[in-house]
């Protein structure tokens, strides 16, 4: 076939990729350009045979329709559409398993027949039949894997993907008539919702249905994800943004069931951007490590007792850890509020540069690309705010307790210690949500508290006052990470990986805190006023606070 007639049937595939794929777009774009043209082949073909399922023509012009789909397989060359032609080439160059595309057809006429599902079993053999096999067939696209499970794997973390876009159009799919949740669980969350027609309404039964469904999928992809490793890097990449975009979406519903019922969940443009940056810059690797889902204890209580069990438990840890993070941040607002007034008092600062830098970069993080949920959204907003009055008053009061650095030097290193400390803290941040599963910023947040704890305690031995400090400073400082960490380790938000680093973390941090509260006590005033003022020869010993 003439090369020109290829080349614009994938120019086809292309474009209606781009037009088509929203979630799946961003992934494909980083694949290698003879492997992204594959798969946008591959792409389109499974996107004709979808939107049959969801086309206007009656049950018996579909099934003719899909029927001629499934015998275009066996000869695509015979065949001029651009589509067909695109996928024949494809098939020619990469070992693409073109059996799967059966299998999806498979699974499309259960959705043109209207199929429901009784059990989980039931549920999975559809999703297997339309996702699992999107799965197979990008497999055949990537160069070969070292791994024999490697269809396997990408079966399984395509089944979770679709078990979220299920969730996704929860509402949509019930007003259409169409419920693909196990009816067993409908029972079992909720009863009063499970006879047709259904119709779903907000309230604890529907959110501990749409959580428990969304844990079961989360195990899909920890399951799938182990593939990512035996991957080349770039179609790591691609399998890594398409299942973190959906993975961003899942957690976004787990959070707030019941928003599922008044508009669809959507991921951001920016957001799948960002995805796409992060995995190309080499999280596939380590988001294998992200998601150690085990089974909690109200999943199985709710199996047995119904909905309201895992219900009340839900909704009373996720208060519990809300009421604790609210605290601290009550608490380090206020010892902001001293740090400044302190400092403003002693005509110094307040806050050790390091520290200054680090929190500086932490709550720009926190604020701009991983703000926490709900109500608590703001609050990074108004730390970095404070902060950077803070930052002021270093900059103001800085170069004069630094008799030996000048103002230009003394400007210049805390600007490059700010460039450090965000460069590290993102390093950091990215790690934690890779190998913890970390999307609160709470293992980011405790590694900066116990540095922040630790120069603390430098700071009042290098300037030998307590200049700028105070005990109700320490005290606050202890008690808003106290209530932090008491509400990670008592109540932790799904999915977050507890291990010990996690506890010795918040043991060291708040040891330390209340170090330097004790020896604030005992070498000042609790107003933080010093026995004696500081003089030039101490202040000269400030330079270890970088």
């Amino acid at each position: 076939m003439d090369v020109t007639e290829v080349d614009a049937a994938y120019a086809y595939c292309e474009r209606l990729t781009h037009h088509r794929a929203g979630n799946f777009r961003y992934g494909i774009r980083l694949l290698p350009r003879p492997d992204r043209r594959a798969l946008c082949a591959v792409y389109a073909y499974a996107r004709e045979i979808d939107d049959l399922a969801d086309g206007g023509l009656d049950t018996d012009a579909k099934h003719r329709e899909l029927s001629r789909m499934r015998q275009q397989l066996t000869n695509l060359g015979a065949h001029p559409d651009p589509v067909c032609v695109a996928l024949g080439d494809a098939t020619r160059r990469c070992p693409i398993p073109l059996e799967a595309f059966g299998e999806l057809i498979d699974g499309v006429e259960m959705d043109v027949d209207g199929t429901t599902y009784s059990t989980f079993d039931d549920l999975y053999l559809y999703c297997d039949r339309v996702a699992g096999s999107v799965g197979r067939l990008c497999v055949g696209v990537f160069p070969p894997s070292s791994n024999p499970d490697a269809a396997r794997l990408a079966s399984t973390l395509w089944i979770g993907m679709q078990l979220t876009n299920i969730l996704r159009d929860i509402a949509e799919d019930a007003e259409a008539g169409r419920v693909y949740l196990p009816r067993e669980d409908l029972r079992t969350f909720v009863p009063d919702m499970s006879s047709p027609p259904i119709s779903f309404r907000s309230g604890p039964g529907f959110d501990a249905l749409v959580r428990f469904e969304a844990e079961r999928a989360l195990r899909f992809y920890t399951e799938g994800l182990r593939l990512l490793p035996y991957l080349c890097r770039r179609s790591a990449a691609c399998l890594g943004t398409m299942a973190g975009v959906y993975l961003r979406m899942l957690i976004r519903i787990a959070d707030e069931p019941s928003q599922l019922l008044d508009h669809r969940i959507t991921v951001p443009a920016w957001e799948k951007l960002e995805i796409a940056v992060r995995t190309m810059a080499g999280l596939p690797r380590a988001v294998v490590r992200c998601f150690t889902v085990s089974d909690p204890p109200s999943i199985a209580a709710a199996r047995r007792e119904g909905a309201s069990a895992v219900s009340d438990d839900v909704m009373l840890s996720s208060t519990a850890f809300n009421v604790g993070i609210a605290l601290c941040g009550v608490f380090w607002t206020v010892a902001y509020v001293l740090i400044i007034r302190r400092a403003s008092a002693d005509g110094t600062y307040g806050m050790p540069v390091v520290a200054l830098c680090a929190n500086l970069s932490w709550e720009a993080i926190s604020s701009f690309t991983q703000p926490p949920p709900g109500f608590l959204g703001p609050v990074p907003f108004v730390w970095l705010f404070i902060d950077l009055v803070i930052a002021w008053q270093a900059l103001r009061y800085g170069p004069g307790q630094f008799p030996r650095t000048s103002a230009r030097i003394f400007y210049g290193m805390f600007g490059l210690t700010l460039v450090m400390a965000l460069t590290m803290t993102f390093q950091l941040n990215r790690a934690f949500m890779a190998y913890y599963n970390d999307h609160w910023g709470l293992y980011a947040g405790f590694a900066a508290a116990l540095m922040m704890a630790t120069l603390f305690l430098f700071m009042l031995y290098n300037r030998a006052s307590t200049a700028g400090q105070s005990v109700p400073i320490a005290v606050c400082m202890l008690l808003g990470n106290f209530c932090a960490g008491a509400a990670w380790l008592a109540y932790p938000p799904p999915g977050i990986v507890a291990s010990t680093f996690q506890e010795s973390l918040v043991a060291g941090t708040l040891g330390l805190n209340a170090l330097y509260a004790t020896v604030l006590w005992r070498h000042g005033r609790p107003d933080g006023h010093a026995h004696a003022a500081t003089s030039a020869p101490e202040m000269s010993h400030a330079k270890d606070e970088l």
